[in-house]
């Protein structure tokens, strides 16, 4: 008899999910399926254990059906698969109820089955649900039908990471990579004896993984053979904290995971109501999430009508988060605002950390370099305030993008520890490892040799300091208050990506001021030179004139590449502050900012999605064809191809990264190649001039990493494009700060004028130095 592998019991029961797939959301099936997977698993093995009886003792099925059952507990009849599989109508009905029946029986299963309801679910039929028991009745699922069946945790597993990559953008809710969960594990040093925690532990991968590291170390094993390994969780929605438990009861585990929302309901209190203390934390935090206090919500929700109408008002209240009252004291550096509780989960890990508690915490890159109440936060993390000790952030690890399930967005570990070495204290290890990964299709990956290339330089720096050019620097707390004024975005500290084109505006700025009183130094000198001479230069004289004219030509270079390296950063930087008021004919910054999903933006700026403020373009023409590139369009030969009107826009989808978008700055219609589109804005809204520069941007290069557009082989068509953010100014303001720009780009290109001007004298001196010998 053949048995049945882990890996193809596997793909069995993901090919039972074809039978849901039209029929039931890609994110819900998974726990229906599991269902289904546990009710015939217990049906095989309790049959299995029966017989074994009949053959051994001789004893009658129905008295060894009430033997195995005192032995290894009831077994309800209403939850037996052939009575299940048998019937033709009320399946669901009568899923429901066996799902409870057994976990009235089996306290380790209590509350995972019956998370979903096959009953009360809207698209499971008799007839879809009546194939798909079929389908598992097929499969044999006692423990002399399996290879090997301590592996069926492992399945679990599998499954999971299926459904997560399935599901797009919600399966990162539930499933973190491994070779990130391996990461976070060893920056923790965690060592057998310890305490783990994760506080969004999703399926608990990363808790399993800990688990199996553990268990395959010298000394990770009690005496009795368990781990010796305490494991905590806590998972916010029902039906990822039942994937959890049921990976846990197949494997084996005794991991401690509470359901519910760990912000406001932290779990695993002691009887006295008091937090938890963790020797270590790990976790893939929830990227961004909004309205994160629920009892503050709930106050503001408006109570219906006592005379039953509905009423309409413009504006719902909004919760005064600054009215926050939390039992447990959690936020003492601040509390973060409501669209953004990142932060509320770093002061709730330092919170359930020991007094040498140490954590690794994945989140959103923009946590690094947002202002407002979460720059306050972050400062008092880094410098103390408000009674609260600083120095509680030991690392910033900057990851590739699109990572993990279905998101695209610029990812860091962020490393906290309540007891840094000696030689970290006022430090801070900064590492930028975004760009040594394995480029996927849909998703990109950690490989083992870039973990390993973190985890080694991590090491160096810790022993002994030690930097690595372009990769990792120990900064000094002074530098990032009095330099960066507690940005920790890793831009700052790097030399800058070129093909990115994302520069440290200050460093830079600075550096350019340098040039030009360099420049004025050099001026002084060298008219001061010719004059002298008077143009009468006696045969060898020219020669100290030339060196000072090549140092003037390197000067002008150098100054022209900083300007140009500059540019994109102070779009940005026009771009957070923007223009506020215009009085007296002058125009100041705004002083009022709110928190939008692309970080701070003024306060009476709007975000739209480009799909709200643009019309794809469809019409098409024969003639001479252009691409869009990133400093323009390039021919690309003759033929059909989409019709571009004067400001208009067109792009390659398979290069919007690259930077393959440019706009029609001509009077006449010029036609995209094969296999571009593009699109017209509305510009009673948005102007097309104000959106070209908006789009050289950092926020832009971060809305296209969200999407996706960062993965190999990515193609964002116009319908994927359109849910990128676009800040939406007033027009006047629009047009103020494009003005701002257009004056950048006439200042630089009045220095490249410059610079091939002085070319030009340089060679005319090199032409006479040897006339004049």
């Amino acid at each position: 008899m053949t048995l049945l592998s882990p890996d193809q019991l596997e793909q069995d029961l993901w090919a039972s999910t074809e039978l849901l797939r039209e029929q039931v959301d890609l994110y819900d099936y998974k726990n229906h399926v599991f269902g289904l997977f546990v009710l015939k698993r217990c049906h095989d093995v309790f049959v299995e254990r029966v017989q074994a009886l009949v053959a051994a003792e001789g004893m009658s099925r129905k008295r060894a059906d009430g033997v195995v059952q005192e032995q290894y507990g009831i077994y309800p009849q209403t939850a037996r698969w052939p009575g299940l599989q048998e019937r033709k109508k009320g399946i669901g009905e009568a899923l429901d109820k066996a799902v409870v029946a057994l976990e009235e029986h089996r306290p380790a299963l209590a509350g995972v089955l019956s998370v979903v309801q096959y009953q009360g679910h809207k698209r499971l039929s008799d007839e879809v649900l009546h194939p798909l028991m079929n389908h598992i009745g097929a499969l044999k699922l006692g423990n002399a039908d399996l290879e090997d069946p301590s592996r069926l945790g492992e399945v679990c597993e599998g499954l999971v990471r299926r459904y997560a990559v399935e599901s797009g953008k919600r399966g990162g809710a539930f499933s973190t990579p491994a070779p990130v969960s391996r990461l976070l594990l060893e920056l923790v040093e965690l060592q057998a004896g310890h305490s783990l925690y994760d506080p969004s532990c999703g399926a608990a991968g990363t808790l399993f993984d800990a688990w199996r590291m553990m268990a395959g170390r010298p000394g990770g094993k009690r005496a009795d053979g368990t781990v010796d390994l305490e494991i905590f969780g806590q998972e916010k929605l029902p039906a990822t904290w039942a994937m959890a438990k049921l990976c846990a009861y197949f494997h084996g585990v005794e991991m401690k995971l509470e359901l519910g929302d760990t912000l406001v309901a932290p779990g695993h209190l002691s009887p006295e109501g008091l937090l938890p203390r963790f020797d270590r934390a790990v976790a893939q935090l929830p990227f961004t999430v909004k309205n994160w206090w629920t009892p503050l919500e709930a106050e503001v929700a408006e109570a219906p009508p006592a005379d039953g109408k509905k009423r309409h008002r413009k504006r719902p209240a909004e919760p005064n988060y600054k009215k926050l009252v939390d039992e447990h004291k959690r936020f003492g550096y601040g509390i973060p605002p409501r669209s953004f509780g990142d932060y509320a989960f770093v002061q709730h890990v330092l919170a359930t950390l020991k007094e040498d508690g140490r954590a690794a915490l994945v989140m959103p890159h923009d946590v690094l370099f947002r202002d407002g109440d979460e720059g306050r936060i972050r400062n008092a993390l880094l410098f103390g305030s408000h009674g609260q000790s600083g120095d509680r952030i030991e690392a910033v690890i900057g990851l590739p993008p699109a990572l993990f399930y279905g998101s695209g967005m610029p990812t860091c570990v962020v490393v906290l520890n309540k007891n840094k070495p000696a030689p970290l204290r006022n430090k801070v290890i900064l590492i930028d490892a975004s760009k040594a990964f394995a480029r996927g299709r849909a998703q990109n990956a950690l490989r083992p040799e870039d973990v390993e290339h973190i985890l080694r330089a991590y090491r160096a720096a810790v022993e002994d300091e030690r930097e690595e050019p372009d990769y990792l620097r120990v900064v000094g707390l002074r530098e990032v208050k009095q330099g960066h004024r507690g940005n920790l975005n890793l831009q700052r500290y790097f030399a800058p990506d070129e093909t990115a084109e994302v520069v440290d505006a200050e460093a830079l700025a600075t550096e350019l001021t340098g040039l030009q009183e360099q420049e004025q130094a050099l001026d002084l000198r060298l008219g001061a030179f010719l004059t002298e001479q008077g143009w009468q230069l006696e045969p060898g004289e020219l020669e100290g004139c030339l060196s000072l004219a090549e140092e003037k030509l390197e000067l002008l270079s150098s100054q022209y590449a900083a300007s140009r390296k500059l540019r994109p950063s102070r779009i940005q930087a026009l771009l957070n502050r923007g223009y506020g008021t215009r009085r007296m004919g002058k125009w100041s910054p705004h002083q009022s900012f709110k928190p939008s999903p692309l970080g701070v933006i003024p306060g009476n700026w709007e975000l739209r999605k480009l799909g709200e403020l643009a019309t794809p373009l469809a019409e098409t023409a024969s003639g001479e064809l252009c691409q869009p590139v990133a400093d323009g369009w390039r021919q690309a030969g003759s033929g059909q191809g989409l019709s571009v009107p004067p400001q208009a826009f067109a792009f390659d989808p398979a290069r919007l990264y690259q930077g393959g978008l440019a706009r029609n700055e001509k009077e006449l219609t010029l036609l995209a190649a094969d296999g571009q589109q593009g699109f017209v804005l509305d510009e009673t809204l948005l102007l097309p001039a104000f959106f070209d520069c908006y789009r050289q941007s950092e926020w832009w290069r971060f809305c296209l990493e969200r999407l996706g557009a960062a993965v190999e082989e990515a193609c964002l068509d116009f319908s994927a494009l359109a849910e990128a953010w676009v800040p939406l100014p007033p027009l006047s303001e629009q047009r103020k700060l494009v003005t701002e720009w257009e004056s950048q780009d006439q200042a630089l290109a009045l220095l490249q004028r410059r610079l091939l001007d002085w070319q030009a004298h340089c060679e005319t001196l090199r032409a006479r130095l040897p006339e004049r010998e």
